[in-house]
C-alpha cells in the first residue's frame, strides 16, 4: 500500500515594490561645510641676519615692532640712568667728595624757594591793588551816600538812629545796609519794628524794607479810612442840627394871644429884622389857618 504525500501549499509571491520616481520627491540636499578663509602666509625673516633696524623688517610688521622698540628703549633708558647715579654716588664716596645728589637737590630747593618768593611778591602787590581799590569804593559809596542823604546828617536824633542800625551789634536783626537804614528811618515806628523783626528772621534788607513800606501803605490807608469817616460822621451832625431854612425864617415868630394887642404892619417896621419877623409871624398864622 503506497503512502500518500501532503505537498505544501504554493507560497505567493511577494508584491513588487515600487519606488518613486525622480520627478515624484526631491532629492537629498548634501551637507556641504563652508570653505576655510584662506590665510595669507607670514613673510619669512632671517633673525640671524636682522640688524634691529624697524625698516629693515617687512611693512606688515613696522607698527608691530615700532611700539616694543619704543617701551624697551624707554625701560632701557630708565635703567641706565639709575646706573649711572649709582656709579656717581659710588666714586664720590670712593673719592671722598660730596654726594651728587645733594648738589642737585640743593639747587632744586633754591630754584623752588625762588619760585616761591616771587609768587608771594606777587600776591603781596595783588593784595594792595585790591584794598586800594576796595577803599576807593568805600570812599566814592560813602561820598555818594551823605550827598544823597544830606538833611540826615543835619539831624542829630535820626542820625544816632542811623548809626544804632548799621552797627554789628544784632540789636535792630544785625547790619543794616546804608541806603536801607535811611529808607527805613522815614518810615513809622510800627513799620520800623515789623522791619526789624522779617530782618533777625533771616530776610534781606531789601524785602524787610518792601515789607516795612507795605505795612505803613496799610497803616496810612487805615488811617485815612477813619478820618473820611469822622469827616462824613460830622458833616452828617451838622446837617442834622442845622434848622432848615422855613425854621429859621419863623424862628422866634409866634401868632398873638392877645386880641387887644396892636397888631403891628409892614409899613410900620422900622427895621429889616422886625419886617422879617412881622412876615414871618404872618405866614405862621396864614399856615396854621389864621387870616392874613
Amino acid at each position: 500500500m503506497s503512502e500518500e504525500v501532503a505537498t505544501p501549499a504554493a507560497i505567493p509571491a511577494p508584491a513588487p515594490v515600487t519606488t518613486p520616481s525622480p520627478a515624484s520627491s526631491p532629492a537629498p540636499t548634501p551637507n556641504v561645510a563652508p570653505a576655510a578663509p584662506e590665510v595669507a602666509a607670514s613673510p619669512t625673516i632671517d633673525w640671524d641676519t636682522w640688524n634691529g633696524e624697524v625698516s629693515n623688517l617687512p611693512d606688515e610688521y613696522h607698527t608691530l615692532a615700532e611700539g616694543l622698540n619704543g617701551w624697551y628703549e624707554t625701560q632701557h633708558n630708565t635703567k641706565l640712568d639709575e646706573i649711572n647715579e649709582l656709579r656717581a654716588v659710588y666714586t664720590a664716596m670712593l673719592n671722598d667728595e660730596e654726594d651728587p645728589r645733594i648738589g642737585r637737590l640743593t639747587t632744586q630747593l633754591e630754584e623752588a624757594q625762588a619760585q616761591w618768593d616771587a609768587d608771594k611778591q606777587s600776591h603781596t602787590s595783588q593784595q594792595e591793588e585790591y584794598k586800594k581799590l576796595i577803599d576807593l569804593t568805600v570812599k566814592d559809596y560813602v561820598d555818594r551816600f551823605w550827598a544823597d542823604h544830606a538833611d540826615l546828617r543835619q539831624d542829630n536824633e535820626k542820625l544816632q538812629q542811623f548809626s544804632s542800625l548799621i552797627a554789628d551789634n544784632g540789636k535792630h536783626g544785625g547790619a543794616w545796609e546804608g541806603y536801607a537804614a535811611a529808607s527805613l528811618l522815614s518810615l513809622p515806628e510800627q513799620a520800623q519794628v515789623v522791619a526789624i523783626q522779617a530782618k533777625a528772621d533771616g530776610v534781606t534788607d531789601e524785602y524787610a524794607l518792601k515789607l516795612a513800606s507795605a505795612h505803613a501803605q496799610l497803616m496810612n490807608a487805615e488811617t485815612s479810612a477813619v478820618a473820611a469817616k469822622e469827616e462824613v460822621a460830622k458833616e452828617i451832625k451838622k446837617v442834622v442840627t442845622q434848622p432848615r431854612p422855613a425854621a429859621k425864617i419863623t424862628n422866634g415868630a409866634t401868632g398873638t394871644s392877645r386880641p387887644n394887642m396892636a397888631e403891628k404892619t409892614m409899613s410900620g417896621a422900622k427895621t429889616l429884622d422886625e419886617m422879617r419877623n412881622l412876615a414871618a409871624a404872618r405866614a405862621l398864622r396864614v399856615h396854621s389857618g389864621g387870616k392874613r
